[in-house]
């Protein structure tokens, strides 16, 4: 009998420990599960944060991200209530005020959405003919690469999911680690803001942007030099809002109006390399 006894003690014993070796398998999935969803949180902060949008309206009862659906086309009343240079704005979302000594050179970081409100986030240099761009949510999975100057950086993410305007892009020397630029979210927003055009209507002050589309690549995503977009910021305090319009929806030989914010009216209309807007047409 006490050898049965001893028997099932060992037995107990060995469960014991594959339950608890099970339970700390089960803990720590948790936990790294856990952490990829803080992330991915963050992450979707950090989106809304990284050219402003926010959830909205883009028509009554149809929802977006940072699009604006809605169009319709009527004559031309009265003249506009702006004008706007697009060749002098043209791509200077790339060139914004967060520059940084990298390899030798200056990098301006900046930042854009594609026609899938995917954001991405930029690096260019005077000597390239286009900015190197990664993919946010793609920096989760996979460190990215780039080459500035003599130097070649690692490009992540650290995502802040209690304050997703302190989140961070850094970008760390390979050779080096103690050369490391670290950009928040929130000096990437004011130094894309900045670079905008002012549009002041009579409720609502937008900042204008127009820019080179971003295509995916089997090498990654690049500047798409066939399509364009318009992109209209809106600052309400805290928070803020993006509305992205592709060019080719706006004529030349009428005016497109445009549901923006609080059902707010906007016309565009082009004339060569200007854009005008109207308010309520």
């Amino acid at each position: 009998m006490k050898s049965l006894v001893c028997i099932s003690a060992g037995m107990l014993a060995a469960a014991t420990s594959s339950f608890a070796f099970e339970s700390e398998l089960t803990t720590a999935r948790l936990i790294t599960r856990q952490a990829a969803l803080e992330n991915r949180l963050a992450v979707e902060s950090l989106e809304r944060g990284l050219l402003g949008y926010s959830p909205g309206r883009a028509a009554p009862g149809e929802p977006f991200r940072a699009a604006v659906a809605f169009r319709e086309d009527v004559p031309a009343a009265t003249g506009p209530t702006a004008e706007i240079d697009l060749a002098k704005l043209l791509n200077k979302q790339w060139t914004t005020s967060a520059a940084y000594p990298m390899g030798g050179q200056t990098a301006y970081i900046g930042g854009a959405f594609d026609r899938l409100q995917n954001a991405f986030v930029s690096v260019f240099t005077g000597g390239w003919p286009e900015p190197k761009l990664f993919n946010l949510k793609g920096l989760l999975d996979q460190e990215g690469q780039v080459r500035v100057g003599n130097a070649a950086y690692t490009v992540s993410l650290s995502a802040n999911v209690l304050k997703p305007m302190k989140s961070e892009v850094v970008f760390e020397n390979q050779a080096d680690e103690s050369d490391q630029k670290r950009v928040t979210v929130r000096r990437l927003l004011d130094a894309l803001t900045a670079e905008g055009q002012l549009l002041q209507l009579s409720d609502q002050a937008y900042r204008v942007f127009y820019y080179n589309d971003v295509k995916d690549t089997p090498a990654g995503p690049v500047v798409d030099r066939t399509t364009k977009t318009l992109a209209m910021i809106l600052t309400l305090g805290e928070d803020l809002h993006v509305f992205l319009i592709p060019a080719e929806l706006v004529p030349a030989d009428q005016i497109a109006v445009f549901t923006m914010y609080a059902d707010k009216r906007v016309g565009l209309q082009t004339s060569g390399n200007t854009l005008k807007v109207y308010e309520n047409p």
